[in-house]
């Protein structure tokens, strides 16, 4: 032992050092039961007299609602069911979307759907990845300023009759 101790003097390498012991955990001689909690203070005469001068806050007025920009759009015109969302990609913020009736530049539109709700106007048809300005049916993608979800519904806004 003595001569790997002069070995390892002599080579320059340290020497390792000891682990410390570890602290031995206490042992418990009596059970613990759960803490109490401090009892509330009975309200006296002089704290109901404190709470009584206390002045009430006026609980602020609140403005009626206003509708929803959809919701409007809505009343003053009639939604006809033209398809629905397929696919959104976040990126480009387009839409996929399957029509089953007939959607044009130009016209408005209500994406509607469990968590989503809105109004756009279409600015660009594509079908078959190239730019149309009119599809009766079948898969385009389209251009929406919010996110839709598939399974959304897409409502054509057209004026009542």
């Amino acid at each position: 032992m003595a001569t790997r101790k002069r070995k390892a003097a002599r080579s320059g390498a340290k020497r390792r050092a000891k682990p410390k012991p570890r602290p031995r955990a206490k042992k418990r001689t009596e059970s613990r039961g759960p803490k109490k909690r401090a009892a509330r203070k009975p309200v006296g005469p002089k704290r109901a007299a404190a709470a009584s001068r206390v002045s009430p806050v006026a609980a602020p007025q609140l403005a009626p609602p206003r509708p929803f920009a959809a919701s409007l759009a809505v009343l003053a015109s009639t939604p006809v069911r033209v398809g629905t969302v397929r696919d959104y990609f976040a990126r480009r913020g387009v839409a996929l979307v399957s029509l089953d009736g007939s959607l044009a530049v130009g016209e408005r539109i209500l994406v509607r759907g469990p968590t989503s709700d809105f109004l756009a106007d279409v600015s660009s048809l594509r079908a078959h990845g190239t730019p149309v300005a009119h599809v009766a049916s079948g898969d385009v993608t389209l251009a929406l300023p919010e996110r839709a979800r598939p399974g959304d519904t897409l409502f054509a806004l057209r004026a009542a009759e």
